[in-house]
């Protein structure tokens, strides 16, 4: 799976990617979900602060990884947490999504960005032959 968050686009991407990852931790999680990766970008870097303990606790939960990107601001947010200045190259992270084993059928790309960005991976998801889902969080 791999989740494409943008701002507070997070939200439910990190209750699914948390919940995955309790599994993943006590055992329990199913083989279809071997590889789970969540994509956030934000404007600011304290915000990637909020989630600070699911952070922590990737590293200790094989096939799981956490990236961060933010628009502004060096290499660490506020309480150090790790992240790159900038956009991520969403193209690239569908298509290693694409390349890992295992069936097309079973890999998921899950957006919940802005609708321009949603629209753009969910073409290069079809090119793939990835299934696709998003929701869009707007004000």
């Amino acid at each position: 799976m791999l989740f494409v968050g943008g701002g507070i686009g997070v939200t439910p991407l990190h209750a699914a990617f948390r919940g995955l990852l309790g599994l993943r931790l006590a055992g329990a999680l199913p083989g279809c979900c071997s590889s789970v990766r969540l994509v956030w970008t934000v404007r600011h870097p304290h915000m990637l602060t909020l989630f600070r303990d699911t952070w922590e606790a990737v590293g200790s939960a094989p096939g799981f990884s956490f990236g961060a990107w933010a628009d502004d601001g060096g290499e660490k947010g506020d309480g150090g947490v790790s992240f790159r200045p900038g956009r991520p190259d969403l193209r690239a992270e569908v298509a290693a999504l694409a390349a890992r084993p295992g069936p097309n059928g079973r890999k998921l790309v899950f957006v919940c960005h802005v609708p321009a960005v949603a629209a753009q991976v969910s073409e290069w998801a079809q090119e793939e032959g990835l299934a696709f889902h998003s929701e869009t969080f707007e004000l």
